[in-house]
C-alpha cells in the first residue's frame, strides 16, 4: 500500500476508535480485538494495531499481549485536570491570537457565534457543541502556536462528552454563547488582556458546569 494512503488510513482507524471510546460506544472495560475492529471497519489489522499503539499512548486504553485491548476512557478526575490546564493555555492562546487574528478569521468567529444563537433557541445541544468547537478552534488557530493547537484540540475532543451534557442544563448554553460573544468583542478590538481572562473564566466556567453535570445527571 502506498505510504501516504496508509497513513490516511491508519489516521482514520484511530480517530474513529478514539470517538468511539470517547462517545462511549466502546464502554469503560470492554475488550476491543484485532479482529473485532477488522470486521466492524472493514480494513486490515495493520491500521488497527497501529491505532491501538496510540490509543494506549494516549491513555484510553490498556494493552493486553497477544489479545487486544481494554477500555479505559477518561476518568473524571482527567476531564477536571483538562479543563484545568485548557483554562492556562487556552487563555494564553487567546491573548496570542488577538496579535494575529485576520479580518477573515472574525468573520468565523461571528459565523459561530450565529449559528450558536440557532443552537440555543432551538436546543440543539450537538449542534452547539459543533460550532463551541469551531469557535475555539478559529482562536487557537489564529495564535500561530502548533504546540498550543496539538495541545489544545486533543483535550477539546477528549472533554465533548462532558460538553454535550453540560450544555443541556438549563442556562449552560446561553451563558456559553454570552461568553463567546464577549471573547469575540475582545478579539474585535485586539485587547489581548481582556482575551486571556475572559477565554480563562470561560474555560473554568465550563468545568464548574461539568461538576453540576455530574450531580444532577450522573455521567
Amino acid at each position: 500500500m502506498h505510504s501516504g494512503k496508509h497513513g490516511m488510513l491508519r489516521f482514520n482507524v484511530y480517530n474513529r476508535l478514539r470517538d468511539d471510546i470517547l462517545n462511549q460506544i466502546y464502554k469503560k472495560g470492554e475488550a476491543l480485538t484485532e479482529s473485532k475492529i477488522t470486521k466492524d471497519l472493514g480494513v486490515s489489522r495493520t491500521p488497527v494495531r497501529e491505532a491501538f499503539a496510540q490509543l494506549q499512548i494516549d491513555g484510553l486504553v490498556d494493552g493486553i499481549p497477544n489479545k487486544g485491548v481494554i477500555v479505559r476512557g477518561l476518568s473524571i478526575l482527567d476531564i477536571q485536570d483538562m479543563y484545568d490546564i485548557r483554562a492556562y493555555i487556552e487563555g494564553v492562546a487567546a491573548k496570542r491570537a488577538c496579535e494575529n487574528i485576520t479580518s477573515e478569521k472574525l468573520e468565523l468567529l461571528e459565523e459561530s457565534i450565529l449559528k450558536e444563537e440557532e443552537y440555543t433557541r432551538n436546543k440543539d445541544y450537538h449542534g452547539f457543541q459543533s460550532s463551541d468547537f469551531d469557535f475555539h478552534d478559529v482562536i487557537i488557530k489564529s495564535s500561530n502556536s502548533r504546540i498550543f493547537e496539538n495541545l489544545l484540540i486533543s483535550m477539546i475532543q477528549y472533554t465533548r462528552i462532558a460538553r454535550v451534557k453540560s450544555l443541556s442544563l438549563d442556562g449552560r448554553a446561553q451563558e456559553t454563547l454570552k461568553e463567546h460573544q464577549a471573547i469575540y468583542g475582545a478579539m474585535k478590538s485586539h485587547n489581548e488582556t481582556q482575551a486571556k481572562e475572559l477565554m480563562e473564566m470561560h474555560v473554568k466556567n465550563a468545568k464548574k458546569s461539568f461538576i453540576k453535570t455530574l450531580i444532577e445527571k450522573e455521567i
